[in-house]
């Protein structure tokens, strides 16, 4: 009777050439989810053009006035925030820096080489709720 061999992965050679991608849209993702979730930013600004692209779905909100771009184990980010008038735009700096690379290093396993954060603007709550409200009943006209 012959004896039927199965085929052994001790057998194998190590596999060498694995790897793990992140793509920059993720790193943005991350960022925007974190970044929107500190007191005092009221909202991201994007640019005009990813204002259209968002309009047709090809960016999502929470990328929104994020940009990356991951090189090698390291990803670069700037971001583009409103903040409300009379928030300390260094404590608020300072919150994303570590909130932003921490949360970023554990998703990913990649480290933050740099943040640019960038004020684009500071307004009120209400002034950026009347806003907000205004831009919505233009978008659907």
């Amino acid at each position: 009777m012959s004896e039927q061999q199965t085929p052994s992965t001790t057998n194998l050679p190590p596999q060498d050439n694995d790897i793990l991608i992140i793509d920059d849209a993720v790193i943005e993702k991350i960022a925007g989810v974190v970044t929107r979730s500190i007191d005092g930013i009221l909202d991201m600004k994007g640019s005009l053009m990813s204002g259209f692209a968002s309009s047709l779905g090809a960016v999502s909100k929470s990328s929104k006035g994020i940009t990356a771009s991951v090189d090698g184990a390291a990803a670069s980010i700037e971001i583009k925030a409103i903040l409300e008038y009379g928030a300390s735009a260094p404590l608020i700096f300072d919150k994303v820096k570590n909130e932003v690379r921490r949360e970023v290093r554990d998703m990913t396993g990649l480290d933050v080489r740099d943040i640019n954060f960038r004020v684009v603007d500071v307004m009120t709550r209400e002034e950026f709720e009347r806003d907000s409200k205004k831009a919505a009943q233009q978008a659907q006209q």
